[in-house]
């Protein structure tokens, strides 16, 4: 019995599970082994309503999969037990929208701007936040810095 509660936890993902605070621990200071464990642990899946719900951060987590919403507010709460100053945008072109967690990063990577999804971490160019949307999609039509809700508290659009 207690070998198919372990394997049926394997197959969910729920062996791996950390709640955020413990990520947060497991992970201190360091992006890159925060972006490796999520990528590792943590399957994408596109939203199943038509409306894009922000779920719960937490309950995406213990949960093993989510879209990049939910992914982009794990990192941005990790980040923010660390006391790093972080990002929720969301970045549009004329066919889809993407969220990812965005932030400087000053302990290895020189202040450079990152951003995490669920391609890792990335190491971009921009000089600025507002920036970071190009790297994201070249034909970028306009991002936002949203809360947990995704309700977006600034926007910025390209004429």
């Amino acid at each position: 019995m207690k070998k198919l509660l372990l394997k049926i936890l394997r197959w969910f993902n729920l062996d791996k599970i950390f709640p955020i605070t413990k990520l947060a621990e497991y992970t201190k200071d360091n992006p890159q082994k925060l972006a490796n464990w999520l990528v590792k642990h943590i399957r994408w899946i596109k939203d199943r309503s038509t409306k894009n719900h922000w779920e719960d951060p937490e309950i995406a987590l213990k949960r093993g999969w989510c879209d990049c919403e939910e992914l982009a507010c794990i990192v941005y709460e990790v980040l923010l037990k660390w006391g790093w100053q972080a990002h929720i945008i969301t970045v549009w072109n004329k066919d889809k929208c993407h969220a990812v967690c965005a932030f400087q990063e000053v302990h290895g990577f020189g202040g450079k701007w990152c951003y995490t999804d669920f391609g890792g971490l990335t190491v971009t160019t921009a000089r600025s936040l507002p920036e970071i949307s190009e790297c994201i999609y070249k034909d970028w039509i306009g991002w936002a810095v949203c809360d947990m809700t995704g309700f977006p508290v600034s926007e910025v659009k390209r004429m």
